[in-house]
């Protein structure tokens, strides 16, 4: 009898704690729709690493120039086939969702200016190209693999991360960023 009730204490405790470390949904089926999109979801608290570089075009460029959109940041290469797939959506969502309040942001990783900037002429781009030059943003976010976009809320905590490619443009996209978007600051 002794074993049973540890083992059911274990089980509440347990439980317990993973009802209180378990990120809460951002908003009434946002959940599901970070699920349908393969993302992973931050804990609630979590501050998004700050950000500064210069963009491809010479604009000096932070995190906090930023609060108060909703922020997609991709890290991405130039040689990497899935980012490149993905960079038209990602111009796409910004003209899409830009007067909403969405802002689309590509941090590169160890390229030089000269090769961005063909890159983004190439493929039309006119979101914000980030210089990551000695791969130090990248490795201050974490990232392990091309490319990793990270969702930022209007009140700049991250709210979840996809990594590896994603269909920007599907359904579940088009609802969840239409979901962040209608999310103010602070609830």
């Amino acid at each position: 009898m002794k074993t049973i009730t540890t083992y059911r204490s274990l089980g509440v405790f347990l439980i317990a704690a993973i009802v209180t470390l378990w990120p809460a949904p951002l908003h009434a089926g946002q959940d599901e729709l970070l699920a349908a999109m393969d993302m992973k979801p931050y804990p609630a608290g979590w501050d998004a690493p700050h950000f500064g570089a210069l963009t491809a075009t010479g604009d000096s460029v932070t995190l906090a120039d930023y609060r108060g959109k909703v922020l997609m940041v991709t890290f991405w290469a130039t040689w990497c086939v899935p980012c490149r797939k993905e960079m038209p959506a990602l111009e796409e969502l910004q003209f899409k969702f830009g007067d909403r309040g969405l802002r689309v942001i590509g941090i590169n990783f160890k390229e030089d200016q000269a090769k961005i900037r063909h890159f983004a002429k190439l493929f039309g781009l006119s979101f914000p190209l980030l210089l990551d030059l000695k791969g130090s943003m990248t490795k201050t976010y974490g990232v392990v693999a091309f490319p990793t976009t990270f969702l930022i809320g209007r009140d700049g905590k991250p709210i979840a991360l996809a990594v590896g490619e994603r269909d920007w443009l599907s359904d579940a996209a088009m609802a969840l960023l239409d979901a962040l978007l209608r999310k103010t600051p602070g609830k």
